[in-house]
Protein backbone atom coordinates (compact mmCIF):
# COMPACT_ATOMS: atom_id res chain seq x y z
CA UNK A 1 0.00 0.00 0.00
CA UNK A 2 1.37 3.43 -0.83
CA UNK A 3 1.35 5.68 2.20
CA UNK A 4 1.97 9.37 2.32
CA UNK A 5 1.03 12.89 3.04
CA UNK A 6 -0.61 15.09 0.46
CA UNK A 7 0.83 18.41 -0.41
CA UNK A 8 -1.65 21.19 -0.91
CA UNK A 9 -0.48 24.42 -2.46
CA UNK A 10 -2.62 27.50 -2.48
CA UNK A 11 -0.94 29.55 -5.18
CA UNK A 12 -0.53 32.28 -7.71
CA UNK A 13 -1.02 35.95 -7.81
CA UNK A 14 -3.42 37.00 -10.60
CA UNK A 15 -3.51 40.79 -10.62
CA UNK A 16 -2.65 43.66 -8.39
CA UNK A 17 -4.74 46.80 -8.40
CA UNK A 18 -2.29 49.69 -8.66
CA UNK A 19 -4.10 52.44 -6.82
CA UNK A 20 -2.31 54.74 -4.40
CA UNK A 21 -4.22 56.92 -2.01
CA UNK A 22 -2.38 58.50 0.88
CA UNK A 23 -3.16 56.88 4.23
CA UNK A 24 -5.65 54.34 2.81
CA UNK A 25 -5.31 50.52 2.19
CA UNK A 26 -7.60 49.66 -0.72
CA UNK A 27 -6.82 45.91 -0.72
CA UNK A 28 -9.48 45.19 1.92
CA UNK A 29 -12.38 47.24 0.56
CA UNK A 30 -15.50 45.59 -0.82
CA UNK A 31 -15.01 43.35 -3.85
CA UNK A 32 -13.99 39.77 -4.55
CA UNK A 33 -10.85 37.67 -5.03
CA UNK A 34 -9.96 34.12 -6.05
CA UNK A 35 -8.49 30.97 -4.47
CA UNK A 36 -6.28 28.38 -6.21
CA UNK A 37 -5.29 25.07 -4.53
CA UNK A 38 -2.82 22.59 -6.05
CA UNK A 39 -3.02 19.02 -4.70
CA UNK A 40 -0.14 16.54 -4.95
CA UNK A 41 1.31 13.61 -3.00
CA UNK A 42 4.45 11.85 -1.86
CA UNK A 43 4.91 8.26 -0.70
CA UNK A 44 6.49 6.51 2.25
CA UNK A 45 6.70 2.74 2.74
CA UNK A 46 6.38 1.14 6.16
CA UNK A 47 6.12 -2.39 7.51
CA UNK A 48 3.29 -2.78 10.03
CA UNK A 49 0.21 -1.00 8.64
CA UNK A 50 -3.37 -0.66 9.80
CA UNK A 51 -5.96 -2.19 7.50
CA UNK A 52 -7.47 1.19 6.65
CA UNK A 53 -6.52 2.57 3.24
CA UNK A 54 -4.39 5.67 3.80
CA UNK A 55 -4.39 6.81 0.16
CA UNK A 56 -6.39 10.02 -0.30
CA UNK A 57 -8.98 9.57 -3.03
CA UNK A 58 -11.06 12.76 -2.73
CA UNK A 59 -10.99 16.04 -0.85
CA UNK A 60 -13.63 18.14 0.84
CA UNK A 61 -12.66 21.80 0.89
CA UNK A 62 -14.58 24.10 3.22
CA UNK A 63 -14.07 27.85 3.45
CA UNK A 64 -15.45 30.20 6.10
CA UNK A 65 -15.25 33.90 5.34
CA UNK A 66 -15.21 37.15 7.34
CA UNK A 67 -18.98 37.70 7.33
CA UNK A 68 -21.87 35.46 8.26
CA UNK A 69 -23.00 33.63 5.18
CA UNK A 70 -19.56 33.86 3.59
CA UNK A 71 -18.72 30.19 3.15
CA UNK A 72 -18.36 27.46 0.56
CA UNK A 73 -17.85 23.71 0.50
CA UNK A 74 -16.57 21.55 -2.32
CA UNK A 75 -17.06 17.81 -1.77
CA UNK A 76 -15.56 14.95 -3.77
CA UNK A 77 -12.80 17.05 -5.29
CA UNK A 78 -10.45 14.55 -7.00
CA UNK A 79 -7.23 16.55 -6.80
CA UNK A 80 -5.31 18.87 -9.06
CA UNK A 81 -5.96 22.61 -9.12
CA UNK A 82 -8.95 23.93 -7.16
CA UNK A 83 -10.17 27.40 -8.13
CA UNK A 84 -12.81 29.38 -6.22
CA UNK A 85 -13.74 32.81 -7.50
CA UNK A 86 -15.85 35.67 -6.17
CA UNK A 87 -14.75 35.40 -2.56
CA UNK A 88 -15.38 38.29 -0.16
CA UNK A 89 -12.26 40.17 0.82
CA UNK A 90 -11.02 39.61 4.35
CA UNK A 91 -9.78 36.74 6.49
CA UNK A 92 -10.75 33.18 5.54
CA UNK A 93 -10.31 29.82 7.22
CA UNK A 94 -9.89 26.93 4.78
CA UNK A 95 -10.35 23.39 6.09
CA UNK A 96 -9.30 20.55 3.77
CA UNK A 97 -10.26 16.96 4.63
CA UNK A 98 -8.95 13.91 2.79
CA UNK A 99 -11.03 10.75 2.25
CA UNK A 100 -10.04 7.31 0.99
CA UNK A 101 -11.99 5.20 -1.52
CA UNK A 102 -14.21 3.94 1.31
CA UNK A 103 -15.20 7.54 2.11
CA UNK A 104 -13.38 7.36 5.45
CA UNK A 105 -11.80 10.58 6.60
CA UNK A 106 -8.07 9.96 7.00
CA UNK A 107 -6.39 13.37 6.82
CA UNK A 108 -7.02 17.04 7.43
CA UNK A 109 -5.39 20.43 7.49
CA UNK A 110 -6.46 24.00 8.20
CA UNK A 111 -5.01 27.16 6.72
CA UNK A 112 -5.81 30.81 7.36
CA UNK A 113 -5.38 33.42 4.67
CA UNK A 114 -6.52 36.85 3.60
CA UNK A 115 -8.43 37.48 0.39
CA UNK A 116 -7.69 40.85 -1.17
CA UNK A 117 -9.58 42.61 -3.91
CA UNK A 118 -8.74 41.44 -7.44
CA UNK A 119 -6.01 39.16 -6.12
CA UNK A 120 -5.60 35.43 -5.70
CA UNK A 121 -4.60 34.33 -2.20
CA UNK A 122 -1.30 32.52 -1.83
CA UNK A 123 -0.48 29.95 0.88
CA UNK A 124 0.97 26.48 1.45
CA UNK A 125 -0.56 23.64 3.48
CA UNK A 126 0.27 19.96 4.05
CA UNK A 127 -2.29 17.19 4.57
CA UNK A 128 -1.65 15.25 7.78
CA UNK A 129 -3.24 12.14 9.33
CA UNK A 130 -5.93 12.68 11.94
CA UNK A 131 -4.59 13.28 15.44
CA UNK A 132 -5.62 10.70 18.01
CA UNK A 133 -4.86 7.35 19.61
CA UNK A 134 -4.58 3.94 18.01
CA UNK A 135 -3.81 0.37 19.05
CA UNK A 136 -1.08 -2.18 18.34
CA UNK A 137 -1.84 -5.90 18.45
CA UNK A 138 1.43 -7.84 18.31
CA UNK A 139 1.80 -11.60 18.17
CA UNK A 140 5.01 -13.62 18.01
CA UNK A 141 5.36 -17.35 17.37
CA UNK A 142 8.39 -19.58 16.93
CA UNK A 143 9.31 -23.17 16.08
CA UNK A 144 11.24 -25.12 18.72
CA UNK A 145 10.85 -28.80 17.85
CA UNK A 146 13.58 -29.85 20.26
CA UNK A 147 12.22 -27.78 23.15
CA UNK A 148 15.52 -26.02 23.65
CA UNK A 149 13.84 -23.02 25.27
CA UNK A 150 12.91 -23.86 28.84
CA UNK A 151 11.66 -20.38 29.78
CA UNK A 152 10.91 -18.36 26.61
CA UNK A 153 10.15 -14.67 27.08
CA UNK A 154 9.18 -12.08 24.45
CA UNK A 155 9.58 -8.32 24.82
CA UNK A 156 8.82 -5.40 22.49
CA UNK A 157 10.40 -1.97 22.71
CA UNK A 158 8.59 0.95 21.05
CA UNK A 159 10.79 3.86 19.92
CA UNK A 160 10.22 6.86 17.70
CA UNK A 161 10.69 6.60 13.95
CA UNK A 162 14.38 7.50 14.33
CA UNK A 163 15.02 4.78 16.90
CA UNK A 164 15.17 7.14 19.87
CA UNK A 165 13.69 6.35 23.27
CA UNK A 166 10.16 7.49 24.09
CA UNK A 167 9.41 8.47 27.68
CA UNK A 168 6.05 6.67 27.60
CA UNK A 169 7.67 3.42 26.44
CA UNK A 170 11.13 3.60 27.99
CA UNK A 171 10.84 0.04 29.37
CA UNK A 172 10.39 -3.04 27.16
CA UNK A 173 6.86 -4.46 27.20
CA UNK A 174 6.61 -8.17 27.99
CA UNK A 175 4.16 -10.19 25.91
CA UNK A 176 1.88 -12.82 27.43
CA UNK A 177 3.07 -16.36 26.75
CA UNK A 178 0.56 -18.61 24.96
CA UNK A 179 -0.63 -21.95 26.29
CA UNK A 180 1.48 -23.79 23.73
CA UNK A 181 4.62 -22.20 25.15
CA UNK A 182 5.77 -21.25 21.66
CA UNK A 183 3.86 -18.02 21.07
CA UNK A 184 3.24 -14.72 22.82
CA UNK A 185 0.92 -11.78 22.22
CA UNK A 186 -0.31 -8.51 23.68
CA UNK A 187 -2.61 -5.60 22.85
CA UNK A 188 -1.02 -2.21 23.46
CA UNK A 189 -3.54 0.63 23.38
CA UNK A 190 -3.61 4.41 23.48
CA UNK A 191 -0.59 4.95 21.25
CA UNK A 192 -0.52 8.42 19.63
CA UNK A 193 -0.83 8.39 15.85
CA UNK A 194 2.42 8.46 13.95
CA UNK A 195 5.37 6.32 12.90
CA UNK A 196 7.39 4.18 15.27
CA UNK A 197 10.21 1.67 15.36
CA UNK A 198 9.39 -1.57 17.19
CA UNK A 199 12.10 -3.97 18.35
CA UNK A 200 10.98 -7.54 19.06
CA UNK A 201 13.17 -9.83 21.15
CA UNK A 202 12.89 -13.52 22.09
CA UNK A 203 14.76 -14.39 25.27
CA UNK A 204 15.56 -17.44 27.35
CA UNK A 205 14.92 -16.81 31.01
CA UNK A 206 17.77 -17.60 33.39
CA UNK A 207 17.01 -18.24 37.05
CA UNK A 208 18.62 -15.59 39.21
CA UNK A 209 20.27 -13.89 36.24
CA UNK A 210 19.67 -11.70 33.22
CA UNK A 211 17.68 -13.29 30.40
CA UNK A 212 19.67 -14.43 27.36
CA UNK A 213 18.78 -12.91 23.99
CA UNK A 214 17.97 -15.64 21.46
CA UNK A 215 16.51 -13.68 18.51
CA UNK A 216 15.57 -10.10 17.68
CA UNK A 217 14.30 -8.01 14.79
CA UNK A 218 13.07 -4.47 14.15
CA UNK A 219 9.95 -3.36 12.28
CA UNK A 220 8.46 0.02 11.41
CA UNK A 221 4.98 0.67 12.78
CA UNK A 222 2.25 3.08 11.75
CA UNK A 223 -0.49 4.04 14.20
CA UNK A 224 -3.67 5.71 12.89
CA UNK A 225 -6.38 7.37 14.98
CA UNK A 226 -9.08 4.91 16.12
CA UNK A 227 -7.49 2.08 14.11
CA UNK A 228 -5.72 -1.15 15.09
CA UNK A 229 -2.38 -2.11 13.57
CA UNK A 230 -1.52 -5.80 13.70
CA UNK A 231 2.11 -6.87 13.92
CA UNK A 232 2.75 -10.56 13.29
CA UNK A 233 6.17 -12.18 13.74
CA UNK A 234 6.88 -15.83 12.87
CA UNK A 235 10.36 -17.06 13.77
CA UNK A 236 11.60 -20.14 11.87
CA UNK A 237 13.58 -22.63 13.92
CA UNK A 238 16.66 -21.97 11.80
CA UNK A 239 16.62 -18.34 12.95
CA UNK A 240 16.58 -19.12 16.65
CA UNK A 241 20.26 -18.42 17.14
CA UNK A 242 21.65 -20.00 20.27
CA UNK A 243 25.10 -18.67 19.46
CA UNK A 244 28.53 -19.99 20.44
CA UNK A 245 29.80 -20.43 23.98
CA UNK A 246 32.89 -21.78 25.73
CA UNK A 247 33.64 -24.42 28.33
CA UNK A 248 36.25 -24.54 31.08
CA UNK A 249 37.12 -27.90 32.67
CA UNK A 250 39.36 -28.76 35.62
CA UNK A 251 40.53 -32.36 35.28
CA UNK A 252 41.17 -34.50 38.35
CA UNK A 253 42.05 -38.16 38.61
CA UNK A 254 40.87 -40.83 40.98
CA UNK A 255 42.38 -43.82 39.22
CA UNK A 256 43.44 -45.64 42.43
CA UNK A 257 46.81 -46.32 40.86
CA UNK A 258 49.93 -46.82 43.05
CA UNK A 259 52.16 -43.80 43.36
CA UNK A 260 55.89 -43.36 43.88
CA UNK A 261 57.19 -42.25 47.25
CA UNK A 262 60.65 -41.92 48.76
CA UNK A 263 61.73 -41.49 52.36
CA UNK A 264 64.72 -39.66 53.82
CA UNK A 265 66.05 -39.85 57.37
CA UNK A 266 65.31 -43.54 57.80
CA UNK A 267 68.26 -45.36 59.50
CA UNK A 268 69.24 -48.88 58.59
CA UNK A 269 68.15 -50.10 62.03
CA UNK A 270 66.10 -48.74 64.88
CA UNK A 271 66.68 -49.50 68.51
CA UNK A 272 63.85 -49.94 70.95
CA UNK A 273 62.34 -46.61 72.07
CA UNK A 274 64.57 -44.76 69.62
CA UNK A 275 62.93 -41.68 68.04
CA UNK A 276 63.22 -41.49 64.30
CA UNK A 277 62.14 -38.63 61.97
CA UNK A 278 61.33 -39.66 58.42
CA UNK A 279 60.39 -37.34 55.55
CA UNK A 280 58.24 -38.66 52.70
CA UNK A 281 58.21 -37.20 49.18
CA UNK A 282 56.45 -38.37 46.04
CA UNK A 283 53.62 -37.89 43.51
CA UNK A 284 50.79 -38.31 46.00
CA UNK A 285 48.38 -35.59 47.03
CA UNK A 286 47.06 -34.40 50.34
CA UNK A 287 45.12 -36.70 52.63
CA UNK A 288 47.48 -39.65 52.33
CA UNK A 289 47.54 -42.22 55.14
CA UNK A 290 50.82 -43.56 56.48
CA UNK A 291 51.06 -47.09 57.85
CA UNK A 292 54.26 -48.17 59.60
CA UNK A 293 55.46 -51.73 59.74
CA UNK A 294 58.30 -53.18 61.81
CA UNK A 295 59.62 -56.48 60.61
CA UNK A 296 56.53 -56.76 58.43
CA UNK A 297 54.13 -56.20 61.30
CA UNK A 298 51.93 -53.07 61.39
Amino acid sequence: MKQGSRLVVVAALITVLLVCLLGCDLTLISGSGSLVIQLGDRARNINWLPEIDMDIDTYTITGTGPDSGDSFQEEGFPGGVFVKDSLSVGDWEIVIDGYNEDASKIATTTINLTIRKSQTAQATATMRPLVGLGTLEVSVSWTDSQDKLADPQVFVLIQDEHGNELSAYSDPIRLTLGEDGKSASKTIGEIPNGWYEVRVGLYEGISGGQSELIWQDTSTLRIVKDETTEGVVQIPEAEILFGLGSISLVLDEEMNNPFDVSFTGLPESVKEEQEVTVTAAGTFGEGGTYRWYVNGVR
